[in-house]
């Protein structure tokens, strides 16, 4: 336990006053160690709660002057101000504490008695809650002289300010104004009272972390806000540029359901607002969770007097069991003897607001992802499959009704998110949909789209998918260049003007915000990266001020986006609404045919070709440095103490150190070469001890399957050095393991005397590329690594075709590199000369050999 006290000549200095370990940490979160404490004359008492104590502290010092126990359950503590006697809540009375005994003065009448103070008068201030939550005031002979606030118990319904929600701190100031801190949080609320007992003044405390809040669309005076348990809603002055609290919609004492799901367990209350022939129906969608789709929704609708009641809620049954695994909704399963995993869907179908089990259904398969969109339909990620479910209507039930019977398919072969982020989807009737996760054909790390019914038709990359992936990515360098994409703001929007398709929004944790289209066009990013951009709202926040050029930093978030049925878009974000405009110019690009031939694409590999020679002429290309050893002198043992006098040249070092609750370092890979006797020996450092794992799905293609380790060689000395293509004597040494045994292949792209028998053809819709044969020399190599991503391996130089050792000096064309893979596919090439061979979706353009971009080894 740590206290610290502000002085009053420098509010900014902060005075230290106790730091010292009272109790072990309670199993129950709910159990208080501090209920209170109170300062008189440089002593601080201290209440402890659970164990029936009271501490005085000395104030310059913190040390324990004394220690009063059997205290039973003390709760408020205070000094009386004019004779320094230390008076308690101790459970339902209130006293005096005389000779370290309790001496009670209130003895009944006081329901859950939670804070204390005391005027200059000697009034005694007691806030209770319970049914009440009222403070009472008492003189020192413990007679009732008057209450604050109007008695009541916490409840939903139209907000009273002059009604209090468990009030606890209070402190009277010079004046006999009277401070209240509530303890709760629909809403968070200080407020300050006269000394006859008329509201002064109220204020509302911050938002949750990462903010939150949701516009009503249809009604843009109307904005809500959930937390923890309740939901609030505020009626907005647009001309003031002000909020009032108007209702506490719902508050999770009024029923015995709760949002499940959210972050943490349990859900967060619905703020989404959808309507139906004029009913008002609200959803947690998009934000039941911080960092990516909900895995389960909830959905409320207006039952009168300023509350909403639950009406439905779906998604991964883990978070439905408090319910499913009751006997008397044993009948909902598939399999009644098998509670396993699954989807669930309920709909109260006679408006009670009531989980009974006539009212749900459980599907055995797993899913997700549950989204209401604004036609509220819903789509859910189910079976490994994105469907839509169309609501239906039924008379005298206020609900809609979902099954998973009557969805309809939008697209098969699902890719969930690699990471903590995405796995929306959004659609319409009109059946265009869009992801921000992947499916089939496209790779994990993308978002995609296309129409109902068909595989996906466009992707978007997003290497750096969530929050914790976002932790570790690089800068942006170009538009369009997503990072750390966590959550939909919001459904399909139509903006005013616009004659695209629908938009949407999604947020980046590094404080960016991505718009697309609904059929797959990256639009702008709003916002920019926290890393790149000025504060938001510095050096202050004006209305109507120009944000742009601005972040909003990263984790914000519960950030929501809203287009207004009249086309005004609206975003709320840290604890503002701000207006987002010109998406009402955006124009289609009118259709048109593009052809592309082989020989453009032979026009492409030139250009690629000039900008690897342009680079080269820039940077150089440098020579590997590879002695010439006696035999044995490297041992291919894994403990690498022999490659000290090796010069490693750099393959790669992208990448980008962490900036935040990630190890994550920039690639260092790194290679060497060396002769050793009559083999030669590669060495390879990486920092990834699983690199080599590889699925062997084409064994004369592995480098497209896993990862490799790779030496280009130009054995042919009489070849000329500026060839384009390769020659007889150039080759490919590749390295990969199959499980957990070394495969090693020399590909030999030409030969001197060809057998068309041995030729392997490597080919895409575009191109072929043959190599005229391909040698597997795997029973030949040595190999060896250790678990910190080193690699080492040999081969006897015949093996290779180099039929005599080298001689010092002697020189040839050479690369070396390392290909990194992901789930069974090569997504990086890496190699220390050639840097334009990044291509990993081209099998003829990943076999060929290009030795006019090799650089050179010299044997030292």
């Amino acid at each position: 336990m740590r206290i610290n006290a502000l002085r009053k000549e420098n509010l900014h200095h902060v005075h230290q006053v106790v730091r010292l370990p009272i109790i072990r940490e309670p199993k129950d979160p709910n159990d208080q160690l501090l209920e209170g404490t109170a300062v008189y004359n440089r002593r601080m008492a201290l209440s402890l709660n659970k164990q029936h104590a009271i501490w005085i502290i000395n104030t310059d010092d913190g040390s324990v002057v004394q220690q009063i126990q059997g205290i039973p359950g003390p709760r408020g503590i205070a000094y009386d101000p004019s004779n320094g006697d230390l008076w308690v809540i101790s459970e339902d009375k209130v006293g005096k504490v005389v000779d370290g005994k309790f001496q009670a003065v209130v003895k009944a009448g006081l329901d859950h008695p939670r804070g204390l103070t005391i005027d200059r008068k000697g009034n005694i201030y007691v806030s209770e809650g319970g049914e009440s939550n009222q403070v009472k005031v008492y003189s020192r002979s413990g007679s009732l002289s008057r209450t604050v606030g109007r008695k009541g118990k916490i409840e939903s319904g139209p907000y009273v300010a002059e009604q209090m929600r468990a009030p606890h701190g209070m402190a009277v100031d010079g004046e006999g104004r009277l401070w209240v801190a509530e303890n709760f949080n629909i809403p968070k609320r200080c407020s300050m009272w006269s000394a006859e007992g008329r509201l002064l003044k109220t204020w509302f405390g911050h938002a949750k972390y990462g903010e939150g809040g949701t516009i009503d669309g249809h009604n843009p005076r109307k904005w809500y806000y959930a937390e923890g348990n309740g939901l609030l809603e505020f009626d907005l002055d647009w001309k003031k540029g002000e909020a009032k609290l108007v209702n506490i919609l719902a508050y999770s004492g009024d029923f015995d359901f709760s949002p499940p799901g959210g972050y943490g367990g349990w859900g967060n209350f619905p703020e989404r607002a959808t309507y139906h022939e004029g009913r008002r129906y609200l959803n947690n969608s998009y934000n039941n969770s911080p960092v990516a789709s909900p895995s389960t929704m909830s959905m409320y609708t207006d039952c009168g007097g300023g509350r909403m009641r639950p009406c439905v809620s779906m998604g991964d049954v883990g978070n439905f069991r408090h319910y499913l695994d009751k006997p008397e909704f044993k009948d909902c399963w598939p399999d009644p003897n098998n509670h396993g995993g699954g989807f669930y869907i309920w709909c109260d179908l006679d408006n009670d607001g009531k989980v009974s089990p006539a009212e749900v259904k459980v599907d055995a398969r797993g899913g997700g992802a549950p989204i209401v969109q604004a036609d509220m339909s819903v789509t859910v990620l189910h079976d490994n499959k994105a469907k839509r479910l169309v609501p239906e209507w039924q008379k005298g039930c206020d609900a809609p009704i979902y099954s998973l019977g009557r969805a309809e398919l939008l697209c098969e072969d699902i890719k969930w998110s690699p990471s903590d982020g995405g796995n929306y989807v959004l659609t319409d009737a009109s059946g265009v949909f869009a992801m921000a996760n992947s499916a089939k054909p496209y790779p994990s790390h993308s978002f995609a789209g296309g129409v109902r019914g068909r595989n996906a038709t466009w992707s978007i990359p997003s290497y750096w998918p969530g929050l914790h992936a976002s932790h570790s990515a690089p800068m942006p360098k170009k538009p369009g260049e997503l990072i750390g994409t966590v959550r939909v703001m919001g459904p399909l929007m139509k903006p005013k003007g616009s004659q695209v398709m629908p938009i949407w929004l999604m947020s980046g944790n590094t404080g960016s915000v991505y718009a697309f289209t609904q059929d797959g066009l990256f639009i702008t990013s709003i916002f920019g990266d926290e890393r790149q951009c000025r504060g938001f709202g510095v050096p202050e926040d004006v209305r109507g001020q120009e944000m742009s050029g601005e972040t909003i930093h990263g984790e914000n978030f519960w950030t929501t986006a809203t287009c207004t049925d009249s086309g005004i878009m609206l975003m709320t974000c840290r604890n503002k609404i701000l207006s987002l405009r010109g998406f009402g110019s955006l124009r289609p690009i009118k259709p048109f045919k593009i052809t592309v031939t082989k020989a453009d694409l032979d026009k492409v590999r030139a250009y690629r070709a000039e900008l690897e020679a342009q680079r080269r002429a820039r940077e150089g290309s440098g020579v590997i440095q590879a002695p010439i050893l006696a035999a044995d002198a490297i041992k291919i043992d894994g403990s690498f103490d022999d490659w000290k006098g090796v010069t490693r040249v750099n393959i790669e070092q992208q990448g980008a150190y962490a900036f935040f609750d990630s190890s994550s370092r920039p690639f260092d890979l790194r290679g060497g070469v060396a002769v050793s006797g009559d083999r030669l020996c590669a060495v390879w450092s990486t920092g990834n001890r699983d690199l080599l794992n590889n699925n062997n799905e084409n064994p004369t293609a592995p480098f497209k399957t896993g990862g490799c380790l790779d030496l280009m060689l130009g054995l042919n000395a009489s070849a000329q050095a500026k060839r384009t293509a390769p020659v007889p004597g150039d080759i490919r040494f590749l390295v990969t393991l199959v499980d957990g045994k070394p495969k090693a292949l020399v590909y030999r792209q030409k030969v001197s005397k060809a057998d068309p028998s041995k030729a392997v053809v490597f080919k895409s819709p575009v191109r072929e590329v043959t190599f005229d044969r391909i040698d597997d020399v795997s029973d030949k190599v040595q190999f060896a690594k250790d678990d910190q991503g080193h690699y080492e391996v040999s081969i006897p130089l015949a093996a290779l075709g180099m039929k005599i050792p080298p001689k010092k000096g002697q020189r040839m064309k050479a690369d070396i590199g390392v290909l990194r893979a992901e789930n069974g596919h090569v997504n990086a090439r890496h190699y220390w000369a050639n840097k334009a061979t990044a291509i990993t979706a081209d099998l003829p353009s990943e076999a060929e050999l290009q030795p006019g971009f090799w650089g050179e080894l010299e044997f030292k």
